[in-house]
């Protein structure tokens, strides 16, 4: 055999150990993308999520008396439950109770794709916490994330535990 002559088969046994590489290249890609986006949109859920409950138990709205508005975006540019820092005025809880849904959303800054919310506020009876007020709606069974910020405020001088769930909404498997 000459010198600088290669076998066939060691042509074939080094394509063979280059596409194993190139595949595994491939799949650790395609893993580290995927998770990084699945992080991205959980980051991102929990951004909403704070900042529409910090806006909610913090301030008082845009206008303050938001409640004698006719509930739409021209009319209410911030939603806040607030009469003072984290003291909360049932008046306007029962306002947002009875608002439309999907423009309280808009106005609380809730526009990821299929992102749906619900806000608990219980109140503190000596021994628990019971429910008091429940607005929006509940994660479903094709509910492919779901977050939970809890705050603390006084409603009608008593500890309130409010809990504001962001959750993303799957009508399929692609989510």
């Amino acid at each position: 055999m000459d010198k600088a002559q290669i076998f066939s088969l060691d042509a074939i046994i080094a394509a063979g150990i280059f596409i194993l590489i190139l595949l595994s290249a491939a799949l650790i890609w395609n893993y580290s993308r995927e998770k990084i986006s699945i992080e991205e949109t959980r980051n991102d859920m929990e951004i909403i999520a704070r900042n529409a409950l910090s806006v909610l138990i913090e301030t008082k709205g845009n206008p303050k008396n938001w409640t004698s508005y006719t509930f739409n975006q021209i009319n209410i540019h911030s939603i806040g439950l607030a009469e003072e820092f984290l003291i909360l005025n049932q008046t306007k809880i029962n306002s947002l109770s009875s608002a439309d849904y999907s423009t309280a959303k808009t106005i609380l800054g809730i526009l990821g794709s299929n992102y749906e919310f619900r806000l608990n506020i219980d109140t503190w009876n000596g021994t628990s916490y019971m429910p008091n007020y429940t607005i929006g709606t509940a994660p479903n069974a094709t509910a492919s994330e779901v977050v939970n910020i809890e705050r603390f405020a006084l409603l009608d001088n008593l500890w309130a535990k409010t809990t504001m769930k962001l959750w993303k909404s799957c009508e399929d498997a692609t989510c």
